[in-house]
């Protein structure tokens, strides 16, 4: 048996969390549950099994609603030498605001307090099942220190109000009673499923709606941030659009280079030894020289020039020799460092 509590403020979805994953799997599993939360039948779980196609070859359990007033009787918790009481071994205990019985150690039945020093003693003789009992409250310092030093696991419900998700809630999962970060086990996001809305009320009133007096609490409501985002998405497409720029300039230059390549005579193979006879009688450029060298992105590539201040460059490839000997065949015309013409 365990005692388990779950906590969180009014609408955070602590009673939701019991009744979808405490209460429902129990019944489908032939447990008797007793529990004082608003709303909870036999009769609507009775309805929810049979509505599900899945769900009408199970043998269900039987819930019990009690009263606070039943609750608050020495004779409601099964404890050591007592006679009949209304909770049975094996049964699971749902008891919702808890801090309205068991709020001070005063408060606390002397029945009541033999059931949660021994709970592990009742066994239901048929099932084996032994007691479990489900403490619901906003907050565990309403609950005394007697039951509070007992709990094994604490389920904390937190809604994303600030976030503005009406819809979705938080559960931590911690170690015993202590809300603290090394008690910690695990947490996950959780939404609410309609489907499990007619089970139980989480209003007195069916017409219940709640309100937010004050909107500024969710985040995105606050005009700075709004800011930030624009200029964020803004500093990335100005971002993009230069470097995108920059590297379609890159590529234009070198398929410019590679067109102004393409559209050259084929040049003689450098195997064919310079002193051969169609080498030697080709005349030297009178419109182009060698002015330079030029390496870009890792390709090297030779420039040169006429009278007239035009450039050109020509992938290195093409020119036969080193240094100030280097020279190509452009235009059926030898270019070197000393052809063209002065103007």
């Amino acid at each position: 048996m365990s005692i388990t509590a779950y906590i969180g403020i009014l609408g955070s979805g602590k009673t939701y969390e019991v009744v979808r994953s405490v209460i429902l799997p129990a019944f489908l599993n032939g447990r008797r549950i007793v529990t004082n939360i608003e709303g909870v039948t036999h009769e609507k779980f009775m309805d929810f099994i049979l509505n599900d196609e899945k769900l009408k070859d199970i043998t269900p359990g039987i819930v019990i609603p009690v009263s606070d007033d039943d609750v608050n009787k020495e004779s409601f918790l099964p404890y050591k030498g007592s006679g009949e009481t209304f909770c049975k071994p094996g049964d699971l205990i749902c008891i919702d605001e808890a801090w309205r019985f068991w709020e001070t150690d005063k408060m606390l039945l002397t029945g009541h307090r033999s059931f949660f020093a021994e709970h592990r003693h009742f066994a239901d003789k048929e099932s084996g099942f032994t007691c479990d009992i489900v403490i619901i409250s906003q907050d565990l310092g309403s609950i005394c220190r007697f039951i509070k030093s007992r709990i094994e696991t604490t389920y904390r419900m937190q809604k994303h109000l600030a976030l503005g998700l009406a819809k979705r809630y938080r559960v931590d999962i911690y170690m015993g009673a202590k809300t603290y970060k090394k008690s910690l086990t695990s947490s996950y996001q959780e939404k609410y499923n309609p489907k499990y809305f007619p089970l139980f009320h989480s209003h007195d009133e069916r017409n219940a709606k709640e309100t937010r007096v004050d909107k500024r609490q969710n985040i995105f409501r606050q005009a700075k941030l709004w800011i930030m985002f624009l200029f964020s998405i803004i500093s990335f497409a100005v971002a993009t659009y230069f470097i995108s720029s920059f590297l379609n300039r890159g590529q234009t230059s070198s398929q410019n280079i590679v067109h102004a390549q393409k559209t050259e005579p084929a040049a003689p193979l450098p195997s064919v030894a310079p002193s051969s006879p169609p080498v030697a009688v080709l005349p030297l450029s009178r419109t182009w020289k060698i002015s330079g060298t030029l390496k870009d992105h890792g390709a090297d590539f030779v420039i040169i020039s006429d009278s007239n201040g035009a450039f050109r460059l020509i992938g290195k490839e093409v020119f036969i020799g080193q240094g100030m000997m280097m020279y190509a065949l452009i235009d059926n015309e030898r270019v070197t460092y000393f052809s063209g013409s002065v103007k």
